[in-house]
């Protein structure tokens, strides 16, 4: 028992030992200080930078992440997927996130920063997109007056204002309906017309034609409807019928 005792005390003193070994390297790191002095050496610069990213770089990082991915949005929009506004919101939407997250994390000085970042970016942007062979692609830049053989409306078409006649298709609202011998594309204010009721133009604006329904049926325009009923008129009526007479042959006449 005694021989326990007495041992017990040595145990103890070894073993502090041991953890007084092992704890020195790691009080050494804690008591490192990347950022005294300016002759750290590689290894230490770039401790200090990764130390520095996970500290107080971080909202940094997170800030201009969220911007630049903000600005990859909106090129996807402009140059993949032109005409979803999908990824252009969210650009949009990411651009504003990353200064308003710098704003609370960082201050206004970072978020007056951060703002300027992308006003700059989005101007450069701009000026790339402009100076950019696909979107002159993109863009159609020929002229369209009427020297080059462009007119916004058919000659006489503002003329035919108050004109009647029949819609050929449904008018959901808009459709086509014939005017006299010619068919044209229509559209109503806002009603729904079936094919075959009568129409009349109230307004031409350019090359858009607006009608409504009509209830005048006293129109000089023969439509594709009563062409069927004057043809079965004319087919019925007495005086449109001719005589013939039985051929007489002036030479057996004569002979008589």
């Amino acid at each position: 028992m005694g021989v326990v005792l007495t041992s017990l005390p040595r145990a103890s003193s070894s073993l502090n030992k041991r953890r007084s070994k092992s704890s020195a390297p790691m009080a050494a790191v804690s008591s490192y200080a990347p950022y005294e002095g300016y002759n750290e050496s590689p290894n230490e610069s770039g401790y200090a930078m990764i130390e520095w990213v996970a500290g107080d770089g971080l909202p940094w990082v997170y800030a201009i992440g969220l911007l630049i991915l903000g600005f990859l949005l909106i090129l996807l929009e402009i140059f993949v997927i032109p005409g979803m506004n999908i990824f252009g919101v969210l650009g949009f939407g990411t651009v504003c996130i990353g200064v308003l997250f710098a704003y609370r994390r960082l201050g206004p000085e970072a978020a007056v920063i951060i703002g300027t970042l992308g006003m700059a970016g989005t101007a450069a942007m701009v000026w790339m997109l402009v100076h950019n062979r696909a979107w002159r692609r993109m863009v159609n830049e020929g002229k369209t007056d009427r020297a080059s053989g462009f007119t916004s409306a058919p000659d006489g078409l503002a003329q035919r204002q108050g004109e009647i006649g029949t819609a050929t298709t449904d008018l959901r609202p808009s459709g086509r309906g014939r005017f006299g011998e010619e068919v044209l594309d229509i559209v109503t204010q806002g009603s729904f017309l079936d094919a075959g009721e009568r129409i009349e133009i109230i307004e031409i604006h350019g090359n858009r034609v607006v009608v409504e329904r009509s209830d005048d049926t006293d129109s000089p325009n023969v439509t594709e409807s009563q062409a069927p009923a004057e043809a079965a008129e004319a087919s019925t009526d007495p005086s449109a019928e001719t005589s013939v007479e039985d051929p007489v042959d002036d030479s057996g006449r004569e002979g008589v």
